[in-house]
């Protein structure tokens, strides 16, 4: 598929290269039903999402938590009413979270990427110059292959988890 330029091959190997830089799963929803997420200090815990749409189930120390012993927050945040120092600094969570479609910037960054690797698939970045005639193509440093530029993971900070601590 690689060497065919099949455009499926490269346009999920871009996804999974904007996935990986976003750190969660965008589009289109899916179920997560027991992931395993640190509680913070006040009883704070945070998803890997910035779209949550439901959660299902919340187990603190081995107990299911009541859904009115917590509030949620589409941007990926749990918060305890009453917290309680967990003996488990653990929570699993089930919840479903990714939007309906992929946003179109997000998109159009996915065709960006793809059409890029298909073009330039494999070479090695910091070595390569090529001659034709008068002219030389340098491309020392450029990103080639399923790569993202510094200008793509700009457009992506709107979408990108960050760490905190």
């Amino acid at each position: 598929k690689f060497a065919a330029g099949d455009t499926g091959f490269f346009t999920e190997a871009a996804e999974a290269e904007i996935r990986k830089y976003r750190g969660w799963h965008i589009a289109p929803p899916v179920e997560v039903t027991a992931g395993k997420y640190l509680c913070g200090e006040h009883g704070l815990i945070m998803l890997r999402s910035l779209h949550v749409t439901a959660v299902s189930s919340v187990i603190v120390d081995g107990r299911r938590l009541q859904a009115s012993e917590y509030e949620w927050d589409a941007c990926g945040f749990i918060s305890r009413r009453c917290p309680s120092w967990p003996h488990d600094p653990y929570a699993l969570v089930g919840f479903t979270h990714g939007h309906e479609a992929c946003p179109a910037d997000v998109a159009a960054i996915v065709f960006e990427v793809a059409s890029k690797a298909i073009a330039l698939p494999a070479i090695p970045a910091k070595t390569f110059d090529a001659t034709g005639g008068p002219f030389r193509l340098s491309l020392t440093g450029a990103s080639v292959g399923v790569s993202l530029s510094d200008d793509h993971k700009d457009r992506l900070a709107n979408y990108r988890l960050q760490g905190i601590g």
